[in-house]
């Protein structure tokens, strides 16, 4: 008896297993062609689903046939109908929608998890004196969080120094990440798609910091359209370019900031009779990124980031001695260069690879020079 018992059952688990296979792809804006994060894939009647992971990529067992339905905020729901008994992968291309049918929620309490996410709509809507939000800013308003000095981008979670928190660029890491001594982050908003936020329980695959990690992943450029856009605010200007090139296939998009204040405290520092010296103090960055998708399975990405403040510091020769100059001039900022492939193998398998090199670097250097003049003196004795 328990023979014929043991034999049903692998019957029956086999019978199961023939009718599971596995869909998977990715969930693109059909417009532009960035991945959509965090898009719901859902099967209806089985009662089983999941999200896009940071490449819009997700991966599902299903048992067919069945209907798929992918859902994200502000795009039309699709359906795709699986009749076919094999794995399959698909790329969803969603549609924006103009209008929300009703929608009701219900729930007993909030749920707080540990990993909280921005996305480039939610971030766009933070105030800001700059020309645009500042990232770090946004996160400074999240409960466990603490702002190191008022109005600074240094932020102190749950106790911790703001040294402790780990800043990730598409996965790659960034040791400085301020500007004019803290007042901005060196994230530029227009390259930003989404941010995850870390408070506790970090994932395996990272780790090294004690109190937060700030994953932030990039976008890959318009991939229907060329575009630009200038932006002017109190402090800075920023500029940011994008489109496709080669009938599609490589999207590119270029950001770049630049201060505001450094010709303007260089101009008061000289007008100013009571200071014996001219100071200039800025920054710079530059973010770039190309994104290569031969099929349907591979993406390549070549992505760089470029950013140094500066305090340059020269004495006014018409307040000390002429022939006596000084110069000194401070630089520090990062250097990061990245390659990223992502290759989906099959269904069960997929891979992304990254090469990157990053570096911060803090130069200094001193002028001086003085020029010592000679004095002949007669003196003469008249009798």
């Amino acid at each position: 008896m328990k023979k014929r018992t043991v034999f049903l059952s692998l019957l029956f688990l086999i019978n199961i297993n023939a009718l599971a296979i596995q869909i998977s792809g990715f969930v693109r804006d059909g417009l532009s062609g960035e991945v959509l994060i965090s898009a719901t894939v859902w099967v209806k009647d089985q009662n089983i689903g999941t999200t896009t992971d940071n490449r819009g990529y997700f991966n599902l067992l299903v048992e067919y046939p069945c209907t798929l339905s992918f859902s994200y905020t502000g795009f039309v729901t699709q359906h795709l109908n699986i009749m076919q008994e094999k794995d399959s992968i698909v790329t969803i291309k969603m549609e924006s929608g103009v209008t929300l049918n009703e929608i009701t929620l219900t729930a007993p309490h909030e749920k707080i998890y540990e990993k909280t996410r921005l996305s480039a709509q939610e971030l766009s809507r933070i105030p800001t004196l700059g020309a645009k939000p500042d990232v770090i800013k946004a996160l400074q308003l999240l409960p466990g969080v603490q702002t190191h000095s008022e109005g600074m981008s240094l932020m102190m979670v749950r106790g911790g120094e703001p040294g402790q928190n780990l800043y990730l660029l598409d996965n790659v890491p960034l040791i400085y990440v301020n500007h004019l001594g803290g007042l901005l982050s060196v994230f530029n908003p227009d390259m930003i798609n989404s941010v995850d936020f870390y408070k506790g329980n970090f994932p395996a695959r990272q780790g090294g910091k004690l109190s937060s990690i700030v994953d932030i992943t990039q976008r890959e450029g318009d991939i229907s359209k060329h575009q630009g856009s200038f932006s002017l605010g109190l402090t800075d200007a920023s500029f940011c370019f994008e489109g496709p090139l080669f009938n599609k296939k490589l999207s590119y998009i270029i950001t770049a900031r630049k201060t505001l204040t450094d010709p303007l405290l260089a101009g008061f520092s000289t007008l100013s009779d009571g200071n014996y010296a001219v100071v200039s103090y800025g920054f710079h960055d530059i973010n770039a990124k190309l994104c290569y998708r031969p099929d349907e399975r591979n993406i390549l990405s070549l992505n760089l980031y470029q950013g140094d403040d500066y305090l340059n510091y020269w004495t006014k020769p018409w307040k000390m001695n002429e022939d006596e100059k000084s110069h000194i001039n401070q630089l520090w900022g990062n250097w990061l260069i990245s390659g990223r492939w992502n290759r989906v193998f099959n269904s069960k398998l997929y891979v992304e690879s990254i090469l990157s090199y990053s570096r911060y670097r803090n130069k200094s250097a001193q002028k001086y020079s003085y020029q010592e003049q000679e004095i002949n003196r007669f003196i003469g004795i008249v009798n």
